[in-house]
């Protein structure tokens, strides 16, 4: 009677935290309890027959919902069996909102492979117990914790004496106790959100039972529509779904046989760049724990090693019988259930190979000869509720535990140190607080003294803060070391792609006065970059003597190097991330594009056509340029310079536009730049100008030669430049394919599809000798002379071993001369014609018949195979055409017949009896 009043304790104080249920979802005591579908039956989850039954016969879903509701329905198997989503992932396509809905073959197999699983399927685990109950209890129950766990504890102490029966009386008021309860889904199938929380709470986290306001499984299996495609077949409806066998509890084993029990376990870590193991049993009987330790693999492989081990040790001692003790639950159920399903499917799943394949034949091989019992073991039990088994499986736990070593530490420190070097370049290579700054802003955690020593280690570093210290050569606006022309900064531009594919702009700085030239190209390389060079630079100003870019790839090569060691310029390259190094040809970067959008209304529109104008404007942007015209005097009356309002009498002065100003003022203010030099024209100057440009006279010379055209020829082309009549005709003659200089008129050469050589140019590819104007051979981008061709590509002869230049033909894959593959007796030739073969000798028709060919013994003309003689009947020494070959008496044809053969004449079968 007291546990009755302890447990009517219990049900006013639930009642009172929640936990009621109605009268209509509560049934009498019973040994089975089922409840939305899950039958428990000795402290374990089952399914029911009927509901397995229904499952199976379920037809294939027509529509996405339809999909997803029989997804949801067979959810409650996801735990339970193997590789289960690999089985179900052609039916979660097909519910995807991008893709339609479309059942094909690979849906159908895995609806059928699925059920065939559901049906097959092992008893599930067992209920679980302890902190998960208590924590649950605790939570609900509010003041009254402490009272509801005692109360619990004694009805479990209880049971032992009085039996389970005490127990069910108590269900129909409070399913809670000993999880032994029994109910029934309502009528209307429904359940308030507070009702399905807290029994999803009693049902243990391996029962999902669906959303809240949602019907139960039971309702979705029981209401799906029955299909007529799927079948068990007769072995399998009558194999029996059973339960797999599980080992005792340790402390349950009787004392002969706890020699036989080991407890497995594994760990594994990542340490530097590899991912260690180490698998190790424990025997409680010897207190004596083996491991074994390697690398790779995943991080469950060494549990299955653990096993294997345990296996090794019970066959070495040839033990009649194995208890293992696992805190894996994949191990246990595979040893269970899964191997026996494995096995049967090759080791695959979905034609791919099980995980670990090799290990689990191992295992099941090795367990087919040996009885092993599996019992899991909850880890992480409290010491205050730890068991000889818990304990048992602490010391294995401890035993697997792999031990850092100090190399493994300096692996540990290595990796820092890698974080600090990857934040300190990604940052900029800038200090260590703003490295530390950078980091901590992208959730990177790093120490000082990491930072500290990849910045003393750090070159790039030393090399910027060297720079911020020493002074520039560029000073002032001018390079304080360098004349005109001796020193350039050069860059690369992106902008939109034309029709001729041109998307880059290579831009060339001059140091001194920043005069900007630019080169259009089609892509940023380096051979692009050397032909902007040449054409802009080193022809129009000659060549310089210092080189400044970035470090891109297009100017940091071995094809730029080698160039510029052969011109003799030092090439240099700007540090990275100090920006004050390339100022000069950033700013006029921007400028340029600047330029081209307002040129192009706002946009980069015929941005080629309008690049000459924008270099010049961009190159011209310090320039003030003057008024067209003066004239230049001494002053010998009153006036005043305009600009600065000295007084002019008795000085040189130049009026302009009725304006009178001093020599410095007017080269200050007025006076035109020299296109060339980009030096003002003073007073003193020549000064000669063309379509509103103008030049010093010894600056007027020849873009291309340098030659003074001062009262000479010449010719305005792009860009403005200027040019010799000689260096025109040059520049605009066709170029040698080979050398790429201009072929002048009267000059020999070769021209071959569009394209054109000097004559001396114009050589074989294999021995390089000069064809000229002789015969050639082309293959591919490669020209080849006669002989050269004969000896590298010509096929030979088969008889006479001699290259075949022209003609020839080819008889059983080898290649004649047409004068070589003749009669060997007329020697005449055959090709064209009908031949025939004897012993390696080629005849002709006619001689083959009067010289070769056998003759008939019936009408004495030759045997030849062609015409109408094509068969022929051999008979001891003499051989016939089948047409001849018949009986001397009856005249009969005796091909492919009997026949005897008398004093010398062949008869046919029924003449000899005639005679």
């Amino acid at each position: 009677m007291e546990v009755f009043e302890k447990g009517e304790k219990i049900i006013q104080i639930l009642l009172k935290a929640g936990f009621a249920i109605k009268q209509s979802k509560v049934k009498g005591p019973a040994r089975e309890i089922q409840f939305l579908g899950v039958k428990w039956q000795d402290g374990r989850q089952q399914i029911p027959t009927e509901v397995i039954n229904k499952i199976t016969a379920m037809s294939p879903p027509t529509s996405k919902k339809e999909t997803q509701a029989f997804l949801g329905a067979i959810g409650f198997w996801r735990m339970h069996i193997p590789e289960y989503s690999q089985i179900v992932s052609p039916l979660y396509l097909v519910t995807h909102k991008k893709n339609d809905f479309h059942w094909g073959p690979e849906q159908q197999q895995a609806f059928a492979q699925i059920k065939q699983e559901i049906a097959h399927a092992v008893a599930l685990s067992p209920v679980r117990t302890g902190p998960d109950v208590k924590n649950m209890l605790y939570s609900a129950a509010g003041n009254h914790e402490k009272e509801i766990w005692a109360a619990y504890e004694g009805v479990q102490a209880a049971s032992e004496v009085i039996g389970p029966e005490a127990q069910l009386l108590l269900a129909p008021r409070l399913p809670v106790l000993g999880w032994m309860f029994k109910g029934k889904v309502p009528s209307t199938h429904h359940a308030t959100d507070a009702m399905w929380s807290k029994w999803i709470a009693l049902i243990t986290q391996r029962a999902h039972i669906g959303n809240p306001n949602r019907p139960g499984i039971l309702e979705i299996i029981t209401n799906w529509p029955e299909g007529e495609n799927f079948f068990l077949m007769d072995e399998e409806e009558q194999e029996q779904v059973t339960r797999a066998e599980e080992g005792p509890p340790y402390n349950q084993l009787p004392a002969e046989e706890t020699r036989y029990a080991l407890f497995t376990d594994g760990s594994c870590c990542i340490i530097g760049m590899n991912q260690k193991w180490k698998a190790a049993i424990w025997s409680p009987t010897r207190q004596v724990a083996q491991a074994t330790e390697g690398e790779g693999g995943s991080s469950q492989l060494p549990e299955l090693k653990a096993v294997q081990l345990a296996l090794d040790i019970a066959e070495r001692e040839k033990w009649p019988k194995l208890y293992l003790y696992t805190d894996l639950w994949m191990v246990a159920n595979a040893l269970w259930s899964w191997l026996d399903r494995w096995k049967k499917a090759n080791w695959q799943c979905r034609g791919k190979p099980i995980w670990a394949a090799d290990e689990w034949k191992d295992i099941a091989t090795r367990v087919e000869k040996l009885p092993v019992k599996v019992r899991h073991v909850d880890a992480h039990v409290p010491k205050s509720r730890a068991n000889e088994e818990h304990q048992n499986n602490e010391q294995v736990d401890q035993a697997a535990k792999i031990e850092v070593s100090k190399i493994d530490l300096d692996w540990q420190h290595k990796g820092e140190l890698f974080l600090a070097r990857w934040a300190h370049d990604a940052s900029g290579h800038q200090g260590r607080d703003a490295t530390y700054k950078w980091a901590q802003d992208r959730g990177v955690d790093l120490t000082m003294d990491s930072i500290s020593q990849v910045i003393h280690d750090c070159e790039m570093y030393a090399a910027i803060k060297q720079a911020k210290r020493v002074k520039p050569l560029w000073y002032g606006g001018r390079w304080s070391k360098y004349k005109y022309g001796e020193a350039w900064q050069i860059d690369y531009i992106t902008l939109p792609q034309t029709r001729q594919g041109k998307r880059y702009v290579l831009t060339m700085v001059e140091a001194t006065t920043g005069w900007l030239e630019t080169y259009p190209v089609p892509h940023a390389t380096a051979r692009n970059t050397i032909l902007g060079l040449e054409k802009q630079i080193l022809w129009r100003h000659g060549t310089p003597e210092r080189i400044e870019s970035d470090n891109g790839t297009h100017f940091k090569n071995s094809l730029i190097n080698t160039w510029a060691r052969e011109h003799g310029i030092e090439w240099v390259y700007h540090i990275p991330y100090h920006a004050p190094a390339a100022g000069k040809v950033e700013r006029c970067n921007g400028l340029l594009k600047t330029t081209l959008k307002a040129l192009g209304g706002g946009t980069f529109k015929n941005w080629e056509i309008n690049l000459a104008k924008a270099t010049w404007h961009t190159g011209k942007v310090d320039v003030l340029p003057g008024p067209g015209s003066y004239t230049v005097g001494m002053m010998s009356e009153h006036f005043d310079c305009y600009y600065c309002r000295d007084p002019l009498q008795g000085k040189k002065y130049v009026q302009k536009e009725g304006r009178h100003c001093c020599v410095k003022c007017f080269e200050k203010f007025c006076a035109n730049t020299c296109a060339e030099c980009k030096k003002p024209i003073g007073a003193d100057s020549k000064e000669l100008h063309f379509k509103n440009r103008y030049w010093h006279d010894n600056c007027f010379c020849c873009f291309k030669c340098y030659t003074s055209l001062v009262n000479e020829s010449f010719m305005l082309r792009e860009n403005n430049k200027v040019w010799c009549s000689n260096c025109t005709a040059a520049e605009d003659a066709l170029r040698c394919k080979s050398c790429f200089k201009p072929i002048i008129a009267g000059d020999q050469n070769v021209e071959y599809k569009k394209m054109v050589w000097h004559k001396d140019c114009f050589t074989c590819s294999q021995c390089k000798q000069v064809i000229g104007s002789g015969s050639f051979f082309p293959k591919g981008d490669e020209f080849y002379c006669v002989s050269c061709h004969e000896h590298k590509f010509a096929k030979t002869c088969a008889k006479c071993k001699n290259p075949i230049t022209s003609g020839g033909l080819t008889y059983q894959e080898q290649p004649w001369h047409s004068e070589c593959f003749i009669c060997s007796n007329c020697k005449k030739q055959l090709g064209g014609k009908r031949f025939t073969t004897v012993e390696d000798q080629f005849y002709c028709v006619e001689c083959y018949k009067g010289c070769v060919a056998k003759k008939c013994a019936g009408c004495k003309n030759p045997i030849t195979g062609f015409g109408r003689g094509t068969s022929v009947v051999n008979y001891e020494d003499e051989s016939w055409h089948d047409y001849c070959f018949k009986c001397t008496k009856c005249a009969r044809g005796l091909a492919n017949k009997r026949f005897v053969c008398h004093n010398g004449k062949i008869y046919c079968a029924e003449c000899p009896k005639r005679l």
